[in-house]
């Protein structure tokens, strides 16, 4: 049977209006609307060394494809201590999460404690949909271009960020882990130890020069015997110690305060001086009645065993394969921040950490030089008492142990 002109006509018109309907809506799956993302202000540190009083801030809007959209957002660096804020961007609605946000200006040597003559360009890369504080330093300006290339090739942006992170950090012949746009030299001894990697035997021009093109970054680690050398002094200069040519710090309690803004806000150094050299790996106990006990209490600040906690107190020492018991009395309903441990390491030779925690598996780092790493204990802290059993450190290395390791409980 033949099919009537009007028929035929009203089957193309059908066919029409649903290929239309289809182009116009997508797959109807992936997308949904768009998160809208606003905000008051961002604010973070810059940080070498920190950047001096005076510096600028950029930010720049990217679109979904990490591409500038010629949206800049203007703000300065607040004081000696590297914190800026961008407040020109309140209340615009950005066109993805994502920003670049750049710094230029003048730093305080860390190694030399002096500011500097010339000025330098440090930048990152960010997604700021769940985040109004942004810190710039080396790990996030030398990651940059591979967070991209990753991104714009396919990667979640997250992990973009961690691979780079991996990336960079093995090429200066360190073993890093975490967020770099959360990290401050005040709070993460890694991130300073690669500052002080990058400036040591350089001139400041060199410097610019290493930091403006990433060439030869893969040889920087060669100067690593000379960075230890200096790294407790340069720690002690970012830590409290005044410039003669400007008035930056005037106590390390300043140095850590809120305006700082570091990665944690509050940690308890459990430092180890002597530990004795192993070849091999010893299983740490479980046993919970040999462990020994850290008890802690708090409102916003932690107090452990009768010191208050902050980046500089060592309060307890844990020998090598030993295992020790956290109780911490939190009584604010209103902030309940996680807690995690973090051991750091200066090394002679290849060297293995590893933290275990309960009956949960190990968490194992193995590097070379440096070793920073960190694991969750808790999710968040509820008022009351707050227990944490068996949490076992150990470390093995090829060679002897070094003299010292630093082993850190965190709340942020």
């Amino acid at each position: 049977m033949r099919n009537s002109p009007s028929k035929i006509a009203l089957v193309a018109a059908l066919g029409l209006a649903l290929a239309l309907t289809f182009s116009c809506s997508g797959d109807g799956s992936s997308s949904g609307p768009k998160k809208t993302v606003k905000k008051e202000k961002i604010s973070g540190v810059s940080q070498k060394g920190s950047f001096v009083s005076g510096g600028t801030i950029k930010l720049y809007e990217l679109n979904e494809n990490y591409e500038r959209t010629g949206k800049v957002f203007n703000g300065e660096i607040k004081d000696d201590n590297g914190r800026y804020e961008i407040e020109e961007i309140k209340g615009y609605e950005l066109a993805s999460p994502y920003v670049e946000v750049e710094a230029t200006g003048r730093y305080i040597n860390e190694i030399t404690n002096a500011v500097s003559a010339e000025s330098i360009t440090l930048k990152v890369i960010a997604d700021i949909a769940d985040k109004d504080n942004v810190n710039i330093n080396v790990f996030t300006h030398l990651e940059h271009d591979k967070v991209l290339g990753s991104a714009r090739a396919g990667l979640p942006f997250a992990d973009a960020k961690q691979q780079a992170l991996v990336e960079v950090s093995a090429e200066l012949g360190i073993a890093a882990s975490g967020n770099s746009e959360d990290m401050s030299i005040q709070a993460d001894s890694v991130l300073l130890l690669a500052s002080v990697l990058l400036q040591v035997g350089r001139s400041e021009s060199e410097l610019n020069a290493l930091l403006s093109t990433s060439n030869g970054i893969s040889d920087v680690k060669n100067g690593m015997a000379e960075a230890l050398a200096v790294f407790d002094d340069a720690r002690d200069n970012v830590l409290g110690i005044t410039p003669s040519s400007s008035s930056v710090f005037s106590s390390s309690s300043e140095l850590s305060s809120s305006s700082v803004v570091p990665s944690s806000s509050s940690a308890v150094v459990l430092s180890s001086s002597s530990i004795p050299p192993s070849s091999s790996s010893i299983a740490p106990s479980s046993n919970s009645n040999e462990n020994r006990l850290v008890t802690c209490e708090g409102n916003q600040q932690l107090s452990c065993n009768g010191d208050n906690v902050d980046i500089n107190n060592k309060v307890q020492s844990i020998q090598n394969n030993e295992c020790i018991d956290v109780e911490i009395n939190w009584t604010n309903e209103f902030t309940t921040p996680p807690i995690r441990m973090r051991c750091e390491i200066q090394l002679n030779s290849n060297t293995t950490v590893s933290i275990k925690v309960g009956d949960n598996p190990a968490k194992t780092v193995t590097g070379e030089y440096f070793i920073n790493m960190e694991i969750s204990l808790l999710s968040a802290l509820s008022v009351g008492k707050n227990e944490i059993r068996d949490i076992c450190v150990s470390y093995t290395s090829t060679e002897a142990l070094p003299s010292s390791v630093a082993c850190s409980l965190q709340t942020w």
